[in-house]
């Protein structure tokens, strides 16, 4: 340790804040002095100080640990002051080590005592030796009646001696201690103790933990947004950092309004929009054109068919110029023989049931009816439940059929209130498939409500065998605050409310999209729900989370009445936003909007949940 000084200047405070002034500091530093006999002993360093009227010091010490005693309240308050070696001044509140002072250290009270009572023995021995020169040197005993010969004041000293030496011991065995609290893996006192040491140790291992886990988040990061790149306007060519395509990688198309996917080669698109494409139905005799009929049906516009035996119902091609063929009504049966031309009439009888189930007639048609009595007798069935119920075990189904069961939770309200306020998370998405003979008679269904502004949505169960969990709600706000969305519901957990504008609601566990914290889309969620957009103070809000499965994220409200858009969904329920604000989310689980910045206004609620059980 050097022993060239240092200057400490500035105020010294009290535990209550106040400046200590005009009062005296003792400054007591420990220090081991070697006697001649070559044995060593602390002796203790004093000096004293004092503050001005303003509670100012100003002194030059040097570097060392030093116990600073002030009179406060009437009495003797210790501060622990450590100066490091170095140059220039210090301030003296940076090298208080202890927030509040004590009255008398521990280690300081045991040196004191030691102190203290090799005083008393070094008197002891003094008066003794006195005494011993009395009884050597006078006729007769000095003192009273009752006085010692010099052998009993002799014995006297040597146990003051000796109690000198426990001290001593004492006063070691108290400096032991605290090096052991200093490095030792458990520290001396109760069971479970550790020493700084120890404390320090595991410090730096859940410090590198926790760096262990950073690095494991931000792979899986890094992988998910390889494998989804986002909405993009025209097909990218590489990934979002510059790296090749992966085969599976997907994109939203936002000029084709369309999911599409990597093959290794090109950009595939991955599924059929709503529209543009024919539907199950009659869609043909929706159109008035009969040539554009069988344009959409890649049908020749002239043809002529020939049939062979009906009884093989095999056709065998016969395409040229024939007249067109006309429709085929009901009759007694199929008629005639030879080419089917505009001059030919075909007619046939629709199938009994029974005739439909038994599967031998050749000469009969099928009516949809008993199309889908045919399904229904092979056991594709299919239960969809908007509100809560019972599910009841179809008969007949064997026990090693699976029973598929979709679940989505109730999706989270938007917030409300006086300005832009965030929206709500979209309800989670659960798939299970079960065999039917694990099934009971009846399993009790729970759809969950949608939320109420603010509200996280309600979770949907099948019995205990699966759930899913409801999108959390966005706080409401008051003056010209903000709040961020609720999170998306999870596999394991609903998603959390937002707090308000600095803590937007997590996602649930597995899956559920964050809320929105920031100017940009939240990412595409597979089975999780959407997160709820940001209300932001402006037009360029992102709008809430998008799902493949789950509910889409409600969007953040904007200028004016207005909130972003919701988040898409591609097989549950999107989530409301755009003009207006105050839009509820749509079925099953997407989450509502946050309200605009109107005086009052209330956000959308959240939609309800769905359970859907199929036989397959």
């Amino acid at each position: 340790m050097s022993d060239v000084p240092r200057r400490i200047t500035g105020t010294m405070l009290a535990p209550d804040g106040q400046p200590i002034t005009n009062r005296t500091l003792t400054w007591y530093r420990a220090n081991r002095r070697t006697l001649a006999q070559g044995s060593s002993v602390i002796v203790d360093e004093v000096f004293r100080t004092a503050t001005n009227a303003l509670g100012e010091v100003d002194v030059s010490v040097v570097p060392g640990a030093y116990l600073v005693m002030v009179r406060l309240a009437d009495q003797d308050r210790y501060f622990e002051v450590s100066v490091p070696e170095g140059a220039g001044p210090l301030l003296m509140r940076n090298l208080i080590d202890t927030a509040a002072p004590v009255l008398t250290p521990p280690l300081l009270i045991e040196a004191q005592d030691a102190r203290d009572a090799a005083i008393l023995a070094k008197g002891q021995a003094e008066t003794a030796r006195d005494k011993a020169q009395d009884w050597a040197e006078k006729a007769t005993a000095p003192g009273t009646a009752g006085t010692k010969s010099a052998k009993t004041w002799a014995g006297e000293a040597a146990a003051s001696a000796g109690a000198a030496l426990t001290a001593k011991e004492q006063a070691e065995t108290a400096r032991d201690k605290a090096q052991d609290w200093a490095e030792k893996a458990t520290a001396p006192g109760t069971a479970g103790t550790k020493s700084a040491k120890t404390w320090a140790g595991e410090a730096a291992a859940s410090a590198g933990a926790a760096a262990t886990s950073e690095v494991s988040a931000s792979g899986a990061l890094t992988s998910f947004t390889q494998r989804y790149l986002g909405p993009k306007s025209s097909p990218p060519p590489v990934d979002n950092d510059g790296k090749p395509l992966l085969v599976g990688a997907l994109y939203w198309n936002t000029a084709a309004g369309e999911m599409r996917a990597w093959d290794g080669s090109a950009w595939q698109a991955s599924y059929l929009p709503p529209t543009g494409y024919l539907q199950a139905g009659n869609n043909l005799s929706d159109l008035s054109d009969s040539e554009a009929a069988r344009t959409n049906l890649a049908v020749l516009s002239h043809v002529a068919q020939s049939l062979t035996a009906p009884q093989k119902a095999q056709a065998r091609a016969n395409i040229g110029a024939a007249a067109l063929a006309r429709l085929m009504s009901a009759g007694t049966g199929l008629t005639g023989g030879g080419d089917l031309t505009a001059d030919r009439e075909i007619s046939a009888d629709f199938a009994t049931e029974a005739e439909a189930i038994a599967g031998t007639a050749t000469d009969k048609v099928m009516s949809p009816a008993l199309v889908a009595e045919f399904f229904a007798s092979a056991g594709f069935q299919r239960q969809q439940f908007t509100a809560s119920g019972t599910w009841i075990k179809p008969d007949g189904p064997a026990d090693d059929k699976i029973v598929m069961v979709e679940l989505w939770g109730g999706g989270g309200g938007g917030g409300g209130g006086d300005y832009r306020a965030g929206g709500g998370g979209g309800g989670g998405y659960m798939r299970v498939y079960i065999p039917a003979g694990n099934l009971p008679a009846t399993v009790p269904v729970l759809v969950g409500a949608g939320g109420a502004v603010g509200a996280a949505g309600g979770e949907s169960s099948f019995g205990s065998f699966a759930k899913a969990y409801g999108g959390g709600g966005a706080a409401s706000v008051s003056g010209f605050g903000v709040s961020l969305g609720g999170g998306g519901g999870g596999a394991l957990g609903r998603g959390q409310n937002s707090t308000g504008p600095d803590a937007g609601g997590a996602g649930g566990l597995c899956g559920g999209g964050s809320g929105g914290i920031g100017d940009t889309a939240a990412a595409l969620n597979m089975f999780g729900g959407g997160g709820g957009g940001k209300g932001q103070n402006g037009s360029n809000n992102a709008g809430g989370g998008w799902a493949l499965f789950g509910g889409g994220g409600g969007g953040g409200g904007i200028g004016g009445s207005n909130s972003a858009p919701g988040g898409i969904s591609i097989y549950g329920g999107s989530g409301g936003g755009g003009p207006g604000g105050r839009v509820a989310g749509s079925a099953p689980g997407g989450g509502g909007s946050g309200s605009g910045p109107a005086v009052g206004q209330t956000g959308g609620v959240g939609a309800r949940g769905e359970v859907r059980v199929t036989i397959l």
